[in-house]
């Protein structure tokens, strides 16, 4: 029983449709066989997945996605805080549109 174990069975209820992503507090072993996924103000329990079941390929790619949304949230808050001091050093100061 690994946690990995138990991330990818909350994958596999994200791409099921069962979890929304944005209520997912933390995801925690339980048993051999379950994983309880703290939501907001429930837990939900799920059977865990074996990660052999998952292809390598599929792993990564989503991998991959996450990081790179993540990479691109972090890179547009700090182009924005480097504005908001560059508008700052000019004496003025201006409201910075929230990215998307």
């Amino acid at each position: 029983m690994t946690d990995e174990m138990g991330h990818l069975a909350l994958l596999k209820a994200l791409s099921e449709g069962q979890v929304s992503g944005r209520h997912v507090k933390d995801v925690t072993g339980l048993s051999w066989g379950e994983v309880i996924v703290a939501m907001n103000n429930h837990g939900l329990r799920l059977p865990r997945v074996d990660p052999s079941l998952f292809l390598s390929d599929e792993r990564r790619a989503f991998e991959d996605a996450v990081w790179e949304e993540t990479a691109r949230r972090h890179h547009a808050k700090k182009a924005d805080a480097e504005k908001l001091v560059e508008d700052r050093s000019e004496g003025t100061m201006r409201r910075i549109p929230p990215v998307v």
